[in-house]
Formats: structure tokens, C-alpha cells, sequence
């Protein structure tokens, strides 16, 4: 059965088979958590119409319950990351980060709008994304210790990757005192994230051609299953040539993490 199910303003045509029952009937095999656990399996051996079909049809039973509708809206827009079709994946994040924004949840405002922000960027507007970046930062201090903490983290690292990007497209008279706003953001990270500073510095390296200095920050970063798909990105493009084993470690690592900044940078072929 081909049905049209409305995302975020977005009609998206899908085919729906072995849908019968009521859905009181459907809810435990169709609840968010097993679909997006469903999806993730799908989206991790390619079958990504497959993902997307799963999400829709969990999505009917969630209509109820917006932090539900948020979750699989976001492995959905994901699955559309992956395809490159960041115009989908944008909008449905953006009527999340507002949705969120009218129930006056922080923890969905910080990470709807931090998503948000990444695929402008994507779309590339860096100003912008900054903007929206620093917006998401507002809802940090209402979160627990814990949450403030990595999402400081992760925010002040997306700014300072944006400000680098910002510095690189400015005219040559415009383009030091961008790069010093950049070096400022990168220098207000924590103590504790001396692997997101290390990226920063090959990107700044890498933006400005200068291969040898960012190969030698690359190289600083530890990979392991907790660095993020921009840091990965970012070390897998600074030792492409210098050295291609941990280059590709450090692609693997990007790709193992299913989520929208691993579909973004699996797209993002180059600074």
C-alpha cells in the first residue's frame, strides 16, 4: 500500500506492507526505540528506503507523544542526510528545534538546534550556522551538570569549526581578524578537550594550506569509539596523504556512528 505522510510540510511517498491491525495491536512491535533500533541495523548495511519505511510506519503510532515523534523525526532526517537530501533532513530538524523551543524542553532546543546548525553548514552557510549555533548554547544552562558539560563541549567545538570556515571565505582584508575570532572560540574550549582543540587546529591548517602543521595536530588526536564524526572527518582529510592507514581508521570511525553528523561527513569529501 503506497500511502503520503507529511514531514514537517514535506509530503514523502512510501509503501507500507503487513500494516494490518489496529494500532493499540501494532505498539510494541512498532514503539520509537525498536524501530530506531531497526533503522540503525538498516541504515549500517545500506538499506536505507528500507530504514526510512520502518521510522514512517512507527511514526503513526507515535503522533501522540512530541519527544517520541522528535526521536524518529531525527533518525529520519538522518536516513535523508545519507541520501543528500539535506533540504528534507533540514526542515524536519528545524520544526523540532521550534516545537521544542514552544514546549520549553532545553534538552531537545540544545540538540535539535546544534543538529540544525550542522546541516546549514552542510548547506554551505557557515555565518548562519554559527548564528544558530550560539542560539543553542542558550538552553545549555538549564540542563544537569552532565548534559551542560558535553554539550558546552560539543557547541563551543561547532562554533569554533564554523568561525574556521567563516575566516577561510572572508576577503584577504577581512581575513585576520576572522582567523583571530576562530583562534579566541578555539581557545575558550575546556581543558578536557584537547582532542576537539587538536582538530581544530589541523582545520584551521587545512583551510589555509598549510599541510604540515595540520598532519601534526591530526596526529595528536586519539581515535577511539568516542570521538565524534567532525573530529574523524577532520583527521581523516589532514593525513590522507601523510599517512592513509590512520587516515582510513579515522574514516571508519566517522562511518561507525549512525546519526546525522556521521551522514553529513560521509558526505563531505573535502574542506
Amino acid at each position: 500500500m503506497r500511502v503520503a505522510v507529511v514531514l514537517a510540510g514535506i509530503v514523502i511517498i512510501t509503501t507500507l506492507t503487513g500494516c494490518g491491525g489496529t494500532p493499540s495491536d501494532r505498539s510494541a512491535d512498532q514503539s520509537s526505540t525498536s524501530a530506531i533500533a531497526d533503522a540503525v541495523k538498516l541504515i549500517r548495511g545500506g538499506h536505507l528506503n528500507d530504514a526510512e519505511r520502518r521510522l514512517i510506519t512507527a511514526r503513526a503510532v507515535a503522533s501522540e507523544d512530541p519527544r517520541r515523534l522528535e526521536q524518529l523525526d531525527y533518525y529520519i532526517a538522518t536516513v535523508r542526510a545519507y541520501k543528500g537530501d539535506l533540504a528534507t533532513a533540514h526542515k524536519l530538524i528545524a520544526a523540532h528545534a521550534e516545537a521544542a523551543t514552544q514546549r520549553r524542553e532545553p534538552d531537545s532546543v540544545v540538540s535539535m538546534t546544534t543538529s540544525l546548525a550542522w546541516l546549514v553548514w552542510a548547506e554551505g552557510d557557515a555565518a548562519r550556522a554559527a548564528e544558530i549555533v550560539a542560539g543553542a548554547a542558550v538552553g545549555v544552562d538549564e540542563l544537569d551538570a552532565d548534559a551542560r558539560r558535553a554539550w558546552t563541549e560539543r557547541i563551543d567545538f561547532a562554533r569554533a569549526f564554523f568561525l574556521i570556515d567563516i575566516a577561510a571565505a572572508s576577503p584577504a582584508e577581512d581575513r585576520s581578524a576572522r582567523a583571530a575570532d576562530a583562534e579566541q572560540a578555539r581557545g575558550g574550549l575546556a581543558e578536557a578537550a584537547a582532542d576537539h582543540r587538536s582538530a581544530l587546529v589541523a582545520y584551521a591548517a587545512l583551510r589555509a594550506g598549510d599541510l604540515a602543521t595540520a598532519t601534526a595536530a591530526a596526529r595528536g588526536v586519539t581515535l577511539d569509539r568516542q570521538t565524534e564524526p567532525p573530529v574523524a572527518w577532520v583527521v581523516a582529510q589532514a593525513l590522507s596523504g601523510a599517512d592513509a592507514p590512520r587516515a582510513a581508521a579515522a574514516r571508519r570511525q566517522a562511518a561507525s556512528q549512525i546519526g546525522l553528523l556521521a551522514a553529513i561527513f560521509a558526505r563531505t569529501k573535502e574542506p
